[in-house]
């Protein structure tokens, strides 16, 4: 399972992350505007938000290997006719660029509900629900770390049709890995026929809809509170996004090597806790590991603010602090989003979790842009050391609010 797993994220993922920055760079570089580029980004942003709640559908309803396989031929067609757009006008515009980015989305969005959705159907026990996702989520720190780097240094010596082909030649490796992934007939903890199951999902209306999966998530409250916790978290997390450059370019102006440094620790931390999650043996104690990661987040956050305020000099002690900061928040963040996903996965029955991941999803899409800017406007009028306290003492207090309920469910279970 590992070798076929590790190698279809790696290509699925890795040329999609050189592309997309790849693509980026040459809207930057050929329109020389930054509206242009927010234009892309929004058209992502808003393209994710609409689809995800067909795609959570879809996810539930039909073969999963094929909805792998189909998530990457959506990309290939699509970048093939882009191809042919650009060849046939020999040049970039906003228009074909939008419509290729809203189809990259959709092929994203495919692929990663179907992808969590999946592992219930390709693991042997609940024990390797955790090595599963720490598979997917260090390989997906992995090519979001290193694909930058690649296509940043390949840029200067290499024209768009290369990356485009490159693009191509990934996709289809990947659905020739993800018809080979090893899926069983019946999900995890399932007593139930597949087939039975997929007949049964398909025949009821009222079951297949997006808004029964809503009212499923009221019935259990402690997924209703992980999902908006995950969407308070990132939307407070955009003061990190926003904020970080911000003062880092301000107080380390010129000193390229510390920014890189700074910038890469969070990846780093976050692959270094995929990779160590497996051996820590925190299976059904998901609840108190999510809790204790998202008030540690909160905490380092407010000691981003206290550097800020009291270690701003000297310079090499600022930068060593706000490193082992950056650092600690990719582990903490990874050692939430694991086990929440992983938590999910077991009480979720399978036939739902097409659905709910859509929404999980969708949640996180929609946190990450009003965070941006909501925290765009307080860091252009507020202090950043304001900023930063206020906002890891809120995420304080809200995994101590939220932790009464969801810990009395983890005794209940336990």
């Amino acid at each position: 399972m590992k070798k076929w797993l590790i190698s279809s994220i790696l290509f699925a993922e890795l040329g999609s992350s050189i592309f997309s920055f790849i693509l980026s760079l040459t809207i930057l570089d050929k329109t020389n505007s930054a509206l242009s580029y927010s234009t892309i980004l929004i058209i992502d942003s808003v393209t994710s938000v609409i689809v995800t709640p067909f795609v959570g559908s879809m996810v539930d309803r039909y073969s999963k290997r094929k909805l792998l396989a189909v998530s990457q031929c959506v990309s290939i067609i699509t970048l093939i006719v882009f191809f042919a757009f650009f060849e046939w006008h020999n040049k970039i515009d906003i228009i074909s660029t939008a419509i290729l980015t809203a189809f990259l989305s959709i092929s994203d969005i495919i692929y990663g509900t179907t992808l969590m959705s999946s592992a219930v159907y390709i693991v042997d026990n609940e024990e390797s629900l955790v090595t599963f996702n720490s598979i997917q989520e260090s390989l997906s720190s992995f090519c979001s770390l290193t694909g930058p780097l690649i296509a940043g240094a390949l840029y200067p010596f290499l024209d768009l049709q290369a990356f485009l082909f490159f693009e191509i030649l990934c996709e289809g490796i990947a659905i020739f890995l993800f018809l080979r992934l090893p899926y069983h007939e019946r999900p995890l903890g399932s007593e139930d026929n597949s087939q039975r199951i997929l007949e049964n999902s398909k025949s009821s209306g009222t079951y297949n809809s997006f808004f029964a999966a809503i009212k499923y998530i009221f019935t259990k409250k402690v997924v209703l509170w992980l999902i908006l916790g995950m969407f308070f978290i990132n939307f407070f997390l955009a003061s990190l996004s926003v904020g970080l450059p911000f003062v880092i370019f301000t107080k380390l102006s010129g000193n390229s090597l510390s920014i890189g440094a700074i910038e890469i620790a969070m990846p780093i931390g976050m692959i270094i806790a995929s990779i160590l999650l497996p051996y820590l043996k925190f299976m059904a104690k998901e609840l108190p590991t999510i809790m204790t990661s998202w008030g540690i987040c909160g905490l380092l956050i407010v000691l981003m603010a206290l550097t800020l305020k009291f270690f701003s000099t000297p310079l090499m002690i600022f930068v060593m602090i706000i490193l082992v900061i950056n650092f600690g928040i990719g582990i903490v963040l990874t050692s939430g989003k694991i086990p929440l996903v992983t938590y999910m996965q077991r009480i979720v029955s399978a036939q739902k979790q097409g659905r709910i991941f859509a929404i999980f999803d969708s949640l996180v899409q929609i946190a990450i842009p009003l965070g941006t800017a909501f925290y765009g406007y307080l860091f252009d009028s507020t202090s950043s050391v304001a900023i930063f306290g206020v906002s890891g003492t809120i995420i304080v207090i809200f995994v101590l609010l939220i932790s009464r309920k969801v810990l009395a469910e983890f005794k209940l279970n336990s």
